[in-house]
């Protein structure tokens, strides 16, 4: 599988929170070939610069299966 991703991130000053959002595409060959797009967004909290919980969603969309 081949994939690429761009992720733009908004940290909000020094509250740890950042919301983000999401958009890539690419292709996967195995167990069947199908090019596919995604886009999606989340929130991140850090609790330290090391320790962090996010939560996101995406949507993708394929060129040959039901879309998910």
């Amino acid at each position: 599988m081949i994939t690429v991703t761009e992720i733009a991130r908004f940290p909000l000053g020094e509250s740890g929170f950042a919301p983000y959002v999401y958009l890539g595409g690419g292709r996967q060959f195995d167990p069947i070939e199908l090019s596919f797009g995604q886009a999606g967004g989340g929130l991140e909290y850090r609790f330290t610069p090391k320790v962090g919980l996010f939560l996101d969603a995406r949507y993708v969309l394929t060129d040959g299966a039901k879309d998910h």
